[in-house]
């Protein structure tokens, strides 16, 4: 079968053979509406073209976008897959080619200054054009150093508002974190539970001391709604599992149930430890929701579905984090500048069936 050319693409379209080239490779700085650009690729898809990539990189190089996130092991597969996939999905519509560079989940500030002073290298030897960054507050200051140097970058996932030593913000795409947990908190306020146990991730340390910036506004969060509800703070009902040691999370659940006034709802601040802990429900004898809601974070995919009963939890828009950073930067590409250099994304709550109303508060004793 004869491969489908521009000539036949333009002349479906009512367009030049350029026009086509210029839509389909993605070419910048040429004045194409909308409307035509929709034209021709719906055409192009119809007819089933296929870019010849050698082609295009013999005249037009290659164009690439280095994304360094979290190691993607069992702890990271979903959040890596979900950022990746979005990033994945805006890069090539635009023409660009992403590629990933895991780095350690929890990386020393030495390995850090490497993984740094790698990229200012990589970027100066023309193989990559920008970089997305994701989940690194303690490399802020040298990204920024880099930023200063010239080097395109988008953070994902990090400290808020970064800026330059003369006070230009640094691009970035978050998500409002302090907002989910306090969306979760408020769920089970709203049901009526007045005893809410949080369990976060292992920071990593043996005290209660999160690093990372995520699980410190969640903390925020869930501290936020149950100030706003008039209750007391408790710490006794804040504890750590671990996102892979599914031990911890129990052994987190069993001292959260031992307590006097044991909570009647958890929020677990991860999906799959959210799972994790209502499994040490049920061999605690408490069923879920009957005895103790449960509500996760994340809303990864499979995770929260397959859970039983199905996870109420808060989604957390990972792929449309990836999107709008991979826009964001290929905008600053192709025109040294970004209309918004920070982008906050709420998350929202996705009820399902793991929460149910308290029954000491129906009792009237809550």
């Amino acid at each position: 079968m004869p491969q489908t050319t521009m000539r036949q693409i333009a002349d479906r379209a009512g367009v030049s053979v350029a026009t086509v080239s210029y839509v389909l490779n993605s070419t910048c700085n040429v004045p194409i509406g909308t409307e035509t650009r929709a034209r021709v690729h719906a055409i192009a898809n119809e007819l089933g073209y296929h870019r010849s990539l050698l082609g295009r990189s013999i005249k037009q190089p290659l164009r690439h976008i280095g994304v360094a996130v979290g190691a993607p092991d069992q702890t990271e597969q979903t959040y890596t897959a979900e950022l990746f996939a979005g990033i994945r999905e805006q890069t090539l519509d635009a023409g660009y080619y992403p590629v990933l560079q895991p780095m350690p989940h929890q990386i020393g500030q030495s390995a850090g200054a490497d993984l740094v002073r790698r990229v200012g290298e990589v970027h100066r030897s023309k193989l990559i054009d920008g970089f997305i960054i994701d989940k690194a507050p303690f490399l802020t200051a040298p990204l920024v150093e880099l930023y200063e140097q010239g080097v395109p970058l988008v953070l994902v996932n990090s400290v808020p508002d970064v800026r330059t030593s003369d006070g230009r913000p640094v691009p970035i795409v978050n998500v409002d974190n302090r907002l989910g947990a306090s969306l979760a908190a408020h769920h089970l306020l709203e049901l009526g539970h007045r005893r809410i146990g949080l369990i976060l991730p292992d920071s990593g340390g043996t005290r209660l001391e999160p690093t990372a910036n995520r699980i410190l506004d969640v903390l925020h969060g869930y501290r936020d709604a149950i100030s706003a509800a008039g209750l007391p703070r408790d710490d006794a009902l804040i504890m750590q599992g671990d996102l892979v040691d599914r031990a911890c999370t129990q052994k987190a659940v069993e001292s959260m149930m031992r307590l006097a006034a044991a909570p009647t709802a958890l929020f677990v601040a991860d999906d799959a430890m959210a799972v994790m802990a209502i499994n040490a429900l049920r061999r605690l004898g408490l069923s879920v929701p009957g005895n103790v809601s449960v509500i996760g974070y994340g809303d990864w995919p499979i995770v929260s579905r397959l859970a039983e009963p199905p996870l109420t939890t808060v989604h957390t828009p990972l792929r449309d984090n990836g999107r709008l950073a991979a826009k964001l930067l290929i905008d600053f590409l192709e025109t040294g500048s970004v209309n918004d250099p920070s982008i906050v994304i709420e998350p929202r709550l996705i009820v399902r069936a793991s929460t149910a109303p308290c029954r000491a508060a129906t009792k009237g004793s809550a």
